[in-house]
């Protein structure tokens, strides 16, 4: 699946790990900025392929990795006090639980691939 940067100019293939849908969008590891998937009719359906070391990978989002994530963000958002974030919640746990509430069994992720 190839996805592409209008602002950089930065394009990369992802593989789809997985039997569900993927993002139409993903940030850019040059620029941070949105990738576009795009040239859809290009993607192919290849159960055996390897993805080589430092390729991006779509897999399903596990219950602990988004509580994972969550608490990253939430902490960042404690320190800066984004949209007034201590006002709304007592502390980083309650906030945290809020925010992992929603949690579906099935969404996406993306892991940089590690295997040689």
């Amino acid at each position: 699946m190839l996805y592409h940067c209008s602002k950089c100019g930065h394009s990369e293939t992802f593989w789809n790990s997985r039997d569900g849908v993927t993002p139409f969008m993903v940030s850019c590891l040059v620029c941070a900025e949105s990738m576009q998937h795009i040239a859809w009719h290009m993607d192919k359906c290849e159960p055996e392929h390897k993805p080589k070391k430092g390729d991006r990978v779509f897999i399903d989002l596990t219950k602990e990795r988004y509580i994972e994530q969550m608490t990253e963000y939430v902490k960042m958002l404690f320190a800066e006090d984004v949209h007034d974030i201590r006002g709304r919640y007592a502390s980083e746990e309650e906030a945290v639980k809020a925010f992992t509430s929603d949690f579906q069994e099935g969404s996406p992720d993306i892991i940089v691939w590690e295997e040689e």
